[in-house]
C-alpha cells in the first residue's frame, strides 16, 4: 500500500527508463558497430538496408537519454554537499575496482590495472567525469539562475544553445564538438533550471507525439545520409548537441512531468539508476555484452534488435540487484569519513 506521503515517482521511473535506453543505445552503437560510421572504428555488422533503417530508428529513440538525465538534474537543482560528493567518488571507486582493476589484475594485465588506478583522470566513465565537473560549476549556475531576471536568463540560455548547436554541432567548434562535453552538460542543466523557474509546460500527448516524430525524423535523416554514402554525417545526427536531440530530450521530460505516479518501490530502485550505467559501462560487462552481440549479430537478422532489448532489460535487472551491495558499503564508508572529518575538526 502506498502512503500519501510518498513523493511523486514519475521522474524516478524516468531515470530508470533512461538507463535502459542508454544500454540499448550502447548495444546498437558499439555492439552492432554503428559507431563505425564515424570513421573511428571498423566493426560494422549491419550490412542490409532494412537492418540499418531499424538501427537508426531504434537508436534515434534512445539517444536523448543522457541529455534528459542532466535535464532532470537541472530541473530539481543539484545541491552539492560533502556527503553527496564523497558518495559519488566512492561509488565510482567501487565499480572501478570491482569491474575494471581486479579483472585486469586477474588476467595479468598489470599495465592497464595501474593505468586505471587513476580512476578519475583515466576513467572509462566519460559521463561521470563530466558530471563531476558539472558539480563544481553547479553552485555558480544555481546562484545565477536564481538571481537573474527572466529576460537575462533566457538571453544567456539562447546564447549557450547557439554556441552548442550552431558553433559546436554545425561547425565543429571545440567548445562542444559532439555533445560529449562539460559545456553540453551545463547547457542541459540550465535548460532544466529554466523549465522549472518559468514553469514551462506541454500536454502529455503533444510531448509524446513531438518526441516520437522528431526522433524518427532524426533516424530517417541518418539513414538517408548513410544510403548517400555520407556515413560521417549520418553518425553526426547522433551527437548530443544535435538541436533536434535536445528537443526530443525536453519532450520526453515533459511526458513524465505531468504524470503523477507514486510508488515506494520505484523510489527505492531508482537510487541505483546511476549504478546501472556504471555496471553496464564497465570494461568487463560492456566487453561481454558487445562481444556477445558481435558474435551473434549476423545470425538473427532483424530479431537482433529484440535480443538487444532483452539483453538491456536483463542487464538493468542484474545491475539493480548488484548495486544494493554498493549502496550499503558506500553509505557506510561515507558516514565513516564524515564522522572522522567532524572529529578532526573538533580537535583543532
Amino acid at each position: 500500500m502506498v502512503s500519501n506521503k510518498t513523493r511523486n515517482s514519475s521522474f524516478e521511473l524516468l531515470r530508470l527508463i533512461l538507463m535502459v535506453m542508454i544500454i540499448i543505445h550502447h548495444c546498437i552503437v558499439h555492439g552492432l558497430g554503428l559507431y563505425s560510421l564515424s570513421g573511428r572504428s571498423s566493426n560494422l555488422l549491419i550490412l542490409e538496408k532494412n537492418q540499418m533503417l531499424l538501427a537508426f530508428a531504434i537508436n534515434s529513440l534512445m539517444i536523448c537519454a543522457v541529455n534528459c538525465f542532466i535535464l532532470i538534474s537541472g530541473y530539481f537543482k543539484i545541491t552539492v554537499t560533502s556527503k553527496k560528493f564523497i558518495n559519488l567518488l566512492l561509488t565510482l571507486l567501487f565499480y572501478t575496482i570491482l569491474l575494471t582493476i581486479i579483472p585486469y589484475l586477474f588476467i595479468g594485465n598489470y599495465k592497464d590495472a595501474i593505468y586505471t588506478c587513476f580512476f578519475i583522470s583515466k576513467s572509462p566513465y566519460w559521463f561521470v567525469i563530466d558530471y563531476l565537473f558539472l558539480l563544481v560549476c553547479v553552485p555558480l549556475l544555481n546562484i545565477g539562475f536564481d538571481r537573474l531576471t527572466i529576460s537575462k536568463r533566457r538571453m544567456i540560455l539562447v546564447g549557450m544553445i547557439i554556441i552548442s548547436c550552431y558553433f559546436g554541432f554545425v561547425w565543429g567548434n571545440e567548445v562542444n564538438v559532439n555533445g560529449y562535453t562539460l559545456f553540453q552538460f551545463i547547457t542541459m542543466y540550465c535548460i532544466g533550471r529554466e523549465i522549472r523557474l518559468s514553469k514551462f509546460s506541454c500536454q502529455v500527448y503533444k510531448s509524446l507525439l513531438i518526441y516520437i516524430i522528431i526522433s524518427i525524423t532524426i533516424g530517417f535523416i541518418g539513414y538517408i545520409l548513410w544510403t548517400m554514402g555520407k556515413s560521417y554525417l549520418a553518425y553526426k545526427t547522433t551527437y548530443y548537441n544535435d538541436p533536434l536531440l535536445i528537443i526530443t530530450s525536453v519532450s520526453l521530460f515533459m511526458v513524465f512531468k505531468h504524470l503523477n505516479i507514486k510508488s515506494e518501490s520505484i523510489n527505492k530502485w531508482a537510487k541505483s539508476a546511476f549504478g546501472v550505467y556504471l555496471f553496464q559501462s564497465s570494461i568487463v560487462v560492456s566487453k561481454l555484452i558487445y562481444t556477445s552481440i558481435q558474435e551473434d549479430g549476423t545470425k538473427y537478422g532483424n530479431f537482433i534488435f529484440l535480443i538487444i532489448i532483452g539483453i538491456s532489460l536483463g542487464i538493468t535487472l542484474i545491475s539493480l540487484i548488484f548495486d544494493r551491495m554498493r549502496l550499503i558499503l558506500v553509505d557506510l564508508l561515507t558516514n565513516l569519513i564524515l564522522s572522522k572529518s567532524h572529529s578532526y575538526k573538533n580537535t583543532i
